[in-house]
């Protein structure tokens, strides 16, 4: 990129800096002008601007000029695609479209940046070992466990949400080693979630926290947590942004497993093919 050559200045001169300087400084004018009369405005000359230019990989000031152009562009669009749509009183169906495309981007962006992909490998491993995996939340929580739940028994792995412990449950199982089991907290200071975490862990179940930034307690009680994305998109999407990052979570950790289970699912599907032939 010529802009971020310009801007790091690498092996240039110090006439070459004080061209690259104006340059910055006036991009809109360095259109109207040759490049002799850039080599006035930067008190150099016109040869010191045109070595520049090959400095840049570029064939001549023209290019230059043309170089510029686009790159701004690309820059002030990504700019426009980082800053939040307004959402008031008097958006139009076409900005319901771009909000909406905006925050799905952005979502998708934060996950992947602040997800410790370590974590989510040694998760895949050892859930692709299990024979059971339980979800644990309540509210909206529950509903991303009951929809991820009915997404993993897919791929054979027996899959159920609960919104509260069946202490009985665990205890009749506990010899069974084979059982993973998420802690959804969307605020992750839940006290319902940390029990739930705490008595998990206690019948030596693998546990994994998806859980929101307030964690500190209930992570102790987790073999993995794994965070929800930090903070608001758009006012009036918190709950938009909680689903979307932890469906990402979900998702990532179904593409994991599918990719690793991937020759038993397609003889499982070869199956039931046939058996509808």
């Amino acid at each position: 990129m010529v802009l971020e050559k310009l801007r790091n200045q690498s092996g240039f001169t110090e006439n070459e800096k004080n061209i690259a300087d104006y340059i910055l400084s006036h991009m809109k004018t360095v259109q109207r002008l040759t490049a002799e009369e850039m080599g006035r405005e930067t008190l150099t000359s016109k040869s010191t601007v045109v070595r520049l230019c090959k400095k840049l990989g570029l064939w001549g000031y023209q290019e230059l000029k043309k170089q510029i152009l686009v790159e701004q562009a690309l820059e002030n669009n990504m700019k426009r695609k980082h800053e939040p749509p307004v959402i008031d009183g008097k958006s139009r169906y076409t900005d319901y479209l771009s909000a909406l495309d905006w925050v799905y981007e952005s979502a998708i962006g934060k996950m992947h940046e602040q997800l410790n992909h370590n974590i989510v490998k040694r998760v895949i491993n050892q859930l692709n070992k299990m024979e059971r995996i339980e979800f644990y939340s309540s509210g909206l929580g529950y509903a991303i466990g009951e929809a991820t739940a009915h997404r993993y028994s897919t791929l054979g792995i027996e899959s159920t949400a609960y919104s509260s412990i069946n202490e009985v449950f665990l205890a009749t199982n506990k010899s069974n080693p084979k059982t993973a089991a998420f802690v959804i907290s969307l605020s992750g200071k839940n006290p319902s979630a940390i029990n739930n975490a705490e008595m998990l862990k206690r019948y030596g179940i693998y546990v994994i926290g998806i859980v929101g930034a307030f964690s500190k307690e209930i992570e102790q009680h987790c073999d993995e947590v794994i965070h929800m994305m930090e903070g608001k998109l758009i006012p009036g999407t918190e709950h938009m942004t909680v689903v979307l990052s932890a469906n990402y979570i979900f998702d990532f950790i179904f593409m994991g497993l599918l990719a690793k289970r991937y020759d038993k699912q397609m003889e499982l599907y070869k199956k039931i093919n046939s058996d509808y032939k």
